[in-house]
């Protein structure tokens, strides 16, 4: 069975990702601490590529139960800036890679596939990847737009039930 709990799926998908570079950059991975972490590290304007993995939360899978076990949708958000720092066009870097690196929706992409190519253990009937759920441009309370993007996924996991005590 696929029996994660969000720190064990966060710690397991940050090993995942951590030999995960494109065109030779470097990239820096944070693990969000709570939902408005991920907005205030990609504001800070980090130079070059952050990933900030967040988790979303969960909810229960129908009203499915195996063997003892609750199956639940683990969510997370994966979020992916760029800041090419002092530029003539910054906005380029959105669409227009150079000789050294990739464009920012091109990277995305690479990250997503990256992502959805991780597999769990697969001893049971609950799928063992995740499944794309949305990718989101990241701005600002304001609407300042941050060159960022947001992806959300999903995966069904297992969770285990607590058993009853008597008090």
């Amino acid at each position: 069975m696929n029996l994660f709990s969000p720190d064990q799926l966060m710690l397991a998908l940050n090993q995942y990702l951590a030999d995960w570079t494109e065109a030779g950059q470097k990239v820096t991975r944070f693990i969000a601490k709570d939902p408005w972490h991920p907005y205030e590290l990609i504001a800070g304007g980090p130079n070059g590529l952050c990933v900030v993995l967040s988790w979303a939360g969960a909810s229960p899978l129908g009203n499915e139960e195996a063997e003892g076990l609750t199956l639940a949708t683990q969510k997370l958000d994966v979020f992916l800036s760029y800041n090419p720092g002092l530029s003539v066009a910054p906005d380029d870097a959105l669409v227009k890679g150079t000789d050294t690196r990739p464009s920012l929706l091109k990277l995305v992409g690479l990250l997503s596939r990256r992502i959805l190519s991780m597999k769990f253990s697969d001893e049971s009937d609950v799928r063992p990847y995740f499944r794309w759920a949305g990718t989101s441009p990241v701005t600002a309370p304001d609407g300042t737009p941050l060159r960022a993007f947001r992806m959300q996924f999903e995966l069904d996991t297992d969770v285990e039930e607590p058993q009853p005590q008597e008090i």
